[in-house]
C-alpha cells in the first residue's frame, strides 16, 4: 500500500522496477503508457509520467486502452474478450467491447443501455461474459436489462477475479496493439478522456458553453 499520491510515487515505484529487475530504460525499443478512459487525475499523470521519460529517453510511445487492457486480462481465450466496464460514476460506466467484425469499440453510458442496444445480438453467438469494476457495480441493471429482452440469466456471466487490468492483460495488450497500433513521439501522445470532467461540466453550465 503506498501512502502518498499517485503523482508523488509513480517514478520511485518505476526506480524500484528497475533496480529489481536490473535493466537500463535505455535498452528498451519504446514505452507504453494508459491513455484512458479513467480517472482524469490517474490518466494526466501516467500520461505527463511516460512523455518525460519518452523525452529523456528518446524513445518512442505505444498508448494502451485502458479498457481494452482490461478486457484482455479477462481473455484466456484471445477470440473471447469479454465486455469491459470501468465505473465512469454519475451512473455510467465506461464500456469497451470486441464487436463481430473485430473492431473494439468504447463508449460512455449507463449499463443499461448497453445492454439494450448491444445484449441481444451479443447472446445469439455465445455466453456474453462482463469484467471490470463497472458491471460487478451495476450487475443488477445488466440482469434487468437482459430479463426485459428475453435473454435471460443463462448466457450471462460476471467475471468476478477480473475487476482490475492483471499483469497477464498488460503483456497481451502490449503484444496486441505492437501488432495493431502505431508508435507515437512523445510530442503527440495524448489522454483519451471520453467526456469532460466534472469540473470542465460545472464551468461550462456556468459559461453556457455545450460540449
Amino acid at each position: 500500500t503506498v501512502s502518498v499520491s499517485h503523482s508523488e510515487a509513480i517514478l520511485p515505484m518505476i526506480h524500484q522496477v528497475v533496480e529489481d529487475q536490473r535493466f537500463n530504460l535505455k535498452e528498451l525499443d519504446a514505452l507504453a503508457v494508459g491513455v484512458g478512459p479513467g480517472s482524469f487525475t490517474g490518466v494526466r499523470i501516467g500520461c505527463a509520467t511516460i512523455k518525460g521519460l519518452a523525452q529523456v529517453l528518446e524513445k518512442p510511445i505505444l498508448p494502451l486502452s485502458s479498457l481494452k487492457a482490461l478486457a484482455l486480462s479477462g481473455a484466456a481465450d484471445l477470440k473471447n474478450w469479454p465486455v469491459a466496464m470501468l465505473n465512469a460514476y454519475q451512473g455510467q460506466v465506461f464500456v469497451g467491447w470486441r464487436s463481430h467484425d473485430s473492431q473494439f469499440c468504447e463508449e460512455a453510458m449507463t449499463a443499461q443501455s448497453w445492454c439494450e442496444t448491444y445484449l441481444k445480438e451479443f447472446s445469439k453467438a455465445a455466453k456474453v461474459r462482463f469484467c471490470g469494476t463497472g458491471a460487478e457495480l451495476y450487475w443488477d441493471q445488466i440482469v434487468t436489462a437482459a430479463q426485459k429482452q428475453g435473454v435471460g440469466l443463462e448466457p450471462l456471466e460476471l467475471c468476478a477475479e477480473t475487476l482490475y487490468v492483471s499483469p497477464e492483460g498488460l503483456v497481451r495488450v502490449v503484444e496486441h496493439e505492437r501488432q495493431h497500433s502505431s508508435l507515437v513521439h512523445y510530442l503527440q501522445l495524448q489522454a483519451y478522456y471520453m467526456r469532460p470532467s466534472e469540473a470542465e461540466r460545472k464551468l461550462d453550465s456556468k459559461t453556457g458553453v455545450a460540449k
